[in-house]
Formats: C-alpha cells, sequence, structure tokens
C-alpha cells in the first residue's frame, strides 16, 4: 500500500494500516506545512520538505494544492478558520455576553483574549505572515484573507460582547482595537512584551474601548445638516 494512502498506527501490541481518506490526508498536509511554516518560515520550507513530513509524494502536494505559494494560502485559511471557530465556541457557563456594565466584562474578555493569544503563539510564523503580508511579497491574495479575517474578528468581538451596532462608529473603534491587538500581538512574538503585559494590554484597552470609547465617540457624532455642511466646505477647499 503506498504512503499516500495509508498511515502506520502504533496502537495495540503491533502496527496497523488504515487508509485515509481525501479529507484526512488533506488535513495531515495542512499540519504537517504549518508546523513547517511556522518553525521556519515561508522562504525556508520547500514542497519536498512537506511530502516528506506529510508522509506522501511531493506529486500530491501539487495535485491537491497546486504549488508552494499556494499551500501557503491554504494554511493561513486554516489558520483563520481556527479563529472562527474559536468566536463559534460556547464560553464557559452558558450564560451568553456579559452584562456590558457589569463586574463580568473583565473577566470575560480576559478569557476570550488568552485563547486567542494560544492560536496565535501556536502558529507564530504564519500569523505573522497574515499581519504583515511580506512573507510572500505583499501577496495581494494574503491581504485579502487579512482584511477579510479582521472584519470577520471585528463582527465576533460584536457577536460574543453583545455590543449594540447603534451607527457605523462601531465597527471602526472596534477594527482600530483591531489594529492594535495585531501591533500588540507581533511585538509580544518578538519578545518586546511577555505574555502578561500583552494579556493586561488587549484585556484592559478592550475594555475600556466597549465601557468609554464607544459611548464617547457615538455622542460625538456631528449632527447630520451640520456633518453634511462641513462635506462641502471640505470639497470646496480640495477644489
Amino acid at each position: 500500500m503506498d504512503a499516500e494512502d495509508a498511515r502506520l498506527l502504533t496502537e495495540g501490541s503491533g502496527p496497523r494500516w488504515r487508509r485515509l481518506d481525501r479529507d484526512e490526508r488533506r488535513a495531515q498536509i495542512l499540519v504537517c506545512a504549518r508546523d513547517l511554516f511556522t518553525e521556519h518560515g515561508y522562504a525556508d520550507v520547500s514542497m519536498e520538505r512537506i511530502a516528506t513530513c506529510a508522509g506522501v509524494r511531493r506529486g500530491l502536494l501539487h495535485h491537491y494544492f497546486g504549488n508552494k505559494h499556494d499551500l501557503y494560502v491554504e494554511v493561513i485559511r486554516d489558520l483563520l478558520l481556527g479563529f472562527g471557530e474559536l468566536m463559534d465556541e460556547p464560553d464557559d457557563g452558558g450564560d451568553g455576553p456579559p452584562d456590558l456594565g457589569g463586574p463580568d466584562l473583565e473577566r470575560f474578555v480576559a478569557h476570550q483574549v488568552r485563547r486567542w493569544l494560544d492560536i496565535v503563539e501556536e502558529n507564530a510564523a504564519v500569523w505573522l505572515a497574515l499581519v504583515d503580508a511580506q512573507s510572500v511579497g505583499r501577496d495581494p491574495e494574503v491581504i485579502s484573507l487579512r482584511e477579510r479575517a479582521r472584519g470577520a474578528m471585528v463582527e465576533g468581538v460584536i457577536a460574543k460582547l453583545g455590543i449594540p451596532v447603534e451607527g457605523p462608529h462601531v465597527r471602526v473603534v472596534l477594527r482600530t482595537y483591531g489594529g492594535l491587538a495585531d501591533v500588540a500581538a507581533r511585538e509580544w512574538l518578538h519578545e518586546a512584551l511577555d505574555r502578561p503585559q500583552i494579556e493586561a494590554l488587549l484585556t484592559t484597552t478592550l475594555v475600556a474601548m466597549v465601557r468609554d470609547v464607544l459611548p464617547a465617540v457615538g455622542a460625538a457624532r456631528t449632527r447630520p445638516d451640520a456633518a453634511a455642511e462641513q462635506t462641502r466646505r471640505t470639497r470646496k477647499a480640495i477644489r
């Protein structure tokens, strides 16, 4: 039996082979590729090395994923699915979103921050490539995935915390937090911050944004008639 069609299991008293279906084999390749990219970076990992790790022929990698770039994009997409599953998982207690003005908000946010950081830490190099979009030459497909990820993060925070969307400023503020989280996590991975520091930074910042910044930005909104006049003046000045 070819290596592509089976893997050796060491359970029990002796070796046993089990056929891998297409989805299992594909998942196995993605795990190997993610681990190698995370440990060594995109440039230092070859398709041959990934094939050896996964126990398959190189031709099978090309059959499933095309070239190394396409496989790398799939690894990033798979990582984003992990973040999506994190947002979909029920929280401990199962009582739904916290009271935004209550004492449990900080505990709830701290728990979500720790779970997010765990995934980032486990996939550091791939996550950095997603954030920076530089490891594959500022690839437009990776940049597109990054922007979709940021949008999904905003929607996930809104759903998890039960934040009322009372205007476009809500998503703008939360995207601002997402940018801060990206920068802070990058600094943490480069050891400018330790784990307790970044947990404190991301937790207290999000709590402050929910309790103080969102209401302040919403209340500061210009009246529609005044906003229209300001837009008219700005356009006239540009001309």
